[in-house]
């Protein structure tokens, strides 16, 4: 089974699907992406957790906070509205939290 193959099926079983090195990993590749992006501007990304203060050079701070979804607003029905007497329908939105120890200290 392919690890693309076993993420889904944990994901569909409630197991632990990501793990600190596959959040290092995507971590890794995104700081790659955004320093490439702001390299023609004299900038640079770094992977920073906010702890101290980031460097003074012109740079790309990128901070990953963990967030989940809020189980009171699950399953909430879609919004529905009248305009030119048709009926629309649009997905409520998704309310999220960010847990308080995924913060950084201030």
């Amino acid at each position: 089974m392919t690890g693309a193959a076993t993420a889904t099926k944990e994901a569909m079983t409630g197991a632990a699907v990501a793990t600190f090195n596959a959040i290092a990993d995507v971590s890794e590749i995104l700081r790659r992406t955004l320093h490439a992006g702001v390299q023609s501007v004299g900038a640079s990304c770094i992977i920073h957790d906010l702890v101290a203060a980031p460097s003074t050079a012109m740079t790309l701070s990128l901070t990953l906070y963990e967030v989940a979804e809020d189980p009171s607003s699950r399953n909430r029905p879609d919004i529905r509205q009248v305009v030119n007497n048709q009926v629309q329908l649009t997905r409520s939105p998704t309310a999220s939290t960010v847990p308080a120890n995924s913060l950084p200290r201030m």
